[in-house]
């Protein structure tokens, strides 16, 4: 655990190894009423993942992928089918 937070924490997490190369594309996911403090963790991210793609899902919490798996899932989709045309 985390100290103070509950968190199940291993350490340092490796991103890239030598048989798995750095992903080419990532996605940012924020629900549109999510607390605040996922805002800023998101935004740490931004600066963190210049690169990465934000997705707010509009009136969705942190827990989108079950209140709304719908939304969710189009949201996936599309974020697939931009990242597979070149340059997107």
């Amino acid at each position: 655990m985390r100290p103070g937070t509950g968190v199940a924490h291993a350490g340092p997490m490796t991103m890239t190894t030598p048989s798995r190369p750095a992903p080419r594309r990532v996605v940012r996911w924020l629900g549109g009423d999510s607390p605040a403090w996922l805002g800023e963790v998101t935004d740490q991210l931004r600066r963190a993942l210049p690169d990465a793609r934000l997705a707010v899902l509009p009136g969705q919490q942190h827990i989108a992928i079950d209140t709304a798996p719908e939304l969710f899932a189009t949201t996936v989709n599309e974020f697939l089918a931009a990242a597979s045309v070149p340059g997107g």
